[in-house]
């Protein structure tokens, strides 16, 4: 949760919901797919329309929040029974926003405390519904992309730049997160772990053989094959290694990298 959020969530809890709706609206300026902003700003505002603007805009973020999904039920129900009155379609009439007591936890503004317990209710929905077929392919084509540039900057410049193996840690976690459907957890982070560990190793024999070809070359051989024996290809990465043990620093960055980026967020009381 950003500082703008948490700042805007101590005003909004103060009473002060207009100072509050500039935080959030700036929090927004600054991510537009921040889902806490959104959520919070429905709650800042005494519009029903804006209201069910803001929490659409939470679910096309993250489609199984359960806050935004109650808001929008409750938002329905009050527009079915003014019909049914004959009052209005969302009158003026703001919904109530202070948190619930326990002993009205059934009623409407039940919706005001889930606002209050958004964080849990995205942390759970973050690791529900994976779509782990989406997270492999997606975090394939990060990996595959990333070895090529790499190897296309060792090409181009003759240097191996270690530091941009960080950025292949970066690019799978995220190809992870946004193939599972933004999805979080130890299941994505230990695939991210494991397609960044590959794309390492394949990265490493690339490099590795974009110089053995030049030496080969040199020599005066020719229709040198793309891929060698497993053994060969094995032997060549681990010399490549021991000869510059500092790759297996940049590996394990890289590697704490596609852990980390897609674990569970841990949301903290506000």
């Amino acid at each position: 949760m950003s500082d703008l959020v948490k700042e805007g969530i101590r005003i909004f809890r103060s009473g002060d919901k207009e100072l509050a709706r500039q935080y959030f609206e700036q929090a927004l300026a600054d991510d537009p797919e921040d889902w806490e902003a959104w959520l919070w700003l429905s709650g800042a505002v005494d519009d029903d329309n804006e209201r069910m603007l803001y929490l659409n805009k939470v679910l096309a973020i993250d489609p199984d929040n359960k806050a935004a999904k109650k808001g929008l039920r409750m938002l329905l129900e009050k527009q079915t029974a003014a019909e049914e009155s004959g009052v209005p379609v969302f009158s003026e009439e703001p919904l109530i926003l202070e948190e619930a007591s326990p002993a009205s936890a059934d009623s409407a503004p039940q919706w005001a405390a889930d606002l209050g317990a958004a964080k849990a209710d995205a942390s759970d929905s973050e690791t529900e519904n994976i779509n782990l077929l989406g997270a492999f392919l997606l975090g394939i084509g990060a990996a595959a992309i990333s070895c090529m540039v790499w190897y296309g900057i060792v090409v181009v410049t003759q240097w191996q730049v270690g530091y941009v193996a960080v950025a292949v840690g970066w690019l799978v976690a995220n190809g992870v997160i946004y193939g599972a459907g933004r999805k979080r957890g130890m299941a994505l982070q230990l695939l991210s772990v494991m397609i960044t560990l590959l794309a390492m190793v394949a990265s490493e024999y690339l490099i590795v053989r974009h110089y053995l070809v030049e030496y080969l070359v040199e020599q005066g051989a020719t229709d040198l094959p793309m891929l060698y024996s497993i053994d060969l290809m094995l032997e060549l990465i681990v010399e490549s290694i021991k000869a510059d043990p500092l790759t297996l620093l940049f590996w394990g960055i890289a590697g704490w990298e596609a852990f980390a980026i897609p674990a569970k967020r841990q949301r903290r009381p506000t």
